[in-house]
């Protein structure tokens, strides 16, 4: 699977879907090759696949999280604001202490304008995600340290 994806990336080919389909055929663990291969699709911007491949997943472990928070991610991207709150409440309800779903919730809140609640979810982020005391205090801050995340859903 690495090496399809590594194919894809150096060549801008899409050999993803031809590694995915040999190594889904011998794989233990079609859950982790499942969520590399709908990853690498987001990544590609291939979102309807990597949503199908994530609505799956879900099927098989309603219960995580990561797969809530993942769909959310892509709705945020799409500028469907909606979709990802609902799927930004399901991962929070199934793990508040789940960093991305925090990270995405700020995200969704900066989107919205909601500035009070961006910093609240990202500060809860930094208290889970990191070692140090890392606290945003300004919109400014906020835009600094997640400028890669902004500038992915500004694409």
């Amino acid at each position: 699977m690495m090496k399809g994806i590594a194919i894809s990336r150096k060549d801008s080919c899409d050999y993803l879907d031809e590694y995915f389909n040999i190594v889904n055929a011998i794989a233990d663990d079609k859950v982790l090759m499942n969520h590399l291969y709908a990853k690498e699709n987001v990544l590609l911007k291939k979102y309807d696949k990597a949503l199908a491949v994530y609505s799956d997943l879900i099927k098989i472990n309603p219960n995580c999280s990561t797969y809530f928070s993942e769909v959310a991610k892509i709705y945020l991207i799409q500028k469907k604001y909606d979709l990802a709150y609902e799927y930004l409440k399901t991962a929070y309800k199934l793990n508040w202490n789940d960093k991305e779903c925090l990270k995405n919730l700020s995200l969704y809140f900066y989107c919205q304008g909601n500035i009070e609640e961006c910093l609240n979810n990202a500060n809860s982020y930094f208290k889970i995600n990191t070692i140090i005391n890392v606290e945003v205090k300004s919109e400014d801050e906020y835009i600094e340290r997640f400028k890669d995340d902004i500038r992915e859903l500004s694409l």
